[in-house]
């Protein structure tokens, strides 16, 4: 468990001191050259932490534990999962898009206070993965989150994407459930797994999400079989 503090603990997906904030494709034949921007590395756990406390107004006693994924916004900046224990027991997590040109707050999502059984067990903090899906040039968010509790395991994927200033979830799924845990006989399992993962990007920079998925036991969590998704128009659904 976290241990109530100005302890800052930051875990970033990647992280340099300089990198190039766009580069210019060469021109071939008489087409003009065309810019695209590149991801710009997070900066240092410290830096990170920092800004997120300015831009929340955390007191300086809380503690803050946070991912950080680099993006394309459609400026460079950097998508930032963060739990803050501001009492023993007391917490709650947020997410926030940071510019990574002067750290300004491109989106974000209000806070969602987390249950102290999961705070005991180290729970509440996603792995954001910053990714194109409708080929739009901005980034939608990957959201993976996980628990394990009272002998059961749990696990979704959400797509976040940017609405103007808010970060929304558009499409989430369970990926993972079993209760062997809890289970008093080998015919109450129940267990489901769903593998999602997404195309190479198409013709114009979109990718299809394709999920495969499996069940025993009777486990109604994920979804069976193979299924096919497009995001297009802030609206991710089934292709048939």
């Amino acid at each position: 468990m976290l241990r109530r503090g100005a302890v800052v603990v930051v875990m970033c997906a990647a992280c340099a001191s300089r990198a190039p904030q766009a580069k210019t494709l060469p021109s071939s034949g008489t087409a003009p050259a065309q810019t695209v921007t590149a991801p710009v590395a997070c900066p240092a756990a410290e830096q990170v932490a920092a800004r997120v406390r300015d831009v929340w107004k955390v007191a300086p006693d809380a503690t803050i534990t946070a991912t950080c994924a680099p993006g394309v916004f459609p400026a460079a900046g950097w998508a930032i999962d963060a739990v803050v224990e501001v009492a023993e027991g007391e917490a709650w997590t947020r997410q926030v898009v940071l510019a990574a040109a002067d750290g300004a707050v491109i989106a974000d999502t209000d806070e969602e206070s987390v249950a102290p059984w999961r705070l005991d067990e180290g729970g509440g903090l996603m792995t954001l993965e910053p990714i194109d899906l409708d080929g739009d040039g901005v980034s939608e968010l990957i959201a993976r989150d996980g628990m394990e509790h009272g002998g059961t395991t749990y696990a979704t994927l959400s797509i976040e994407q940017l609405h103007g200033a808010k970060l929304e979830s558009v499409w989430d799924k369970a990926t993972h459930f079993d209760n062997a845990g809890r289970a008093e006989t080998p015919a109450e399992d129940e267990s489901c797994d769903a593998t999602i993962t997404f195309s190479p990007p198409g013709a114009h920079g979109e990718r299809t999400i394709i999920l495969d998925g499996t069940s025993q036991g009777g486990a109604s969590d994920c979804d069976v079989g193979h299924h096919v998704y497009m995001l297009a128009g802030g609206k991710v659904t089934e292709q048939k």
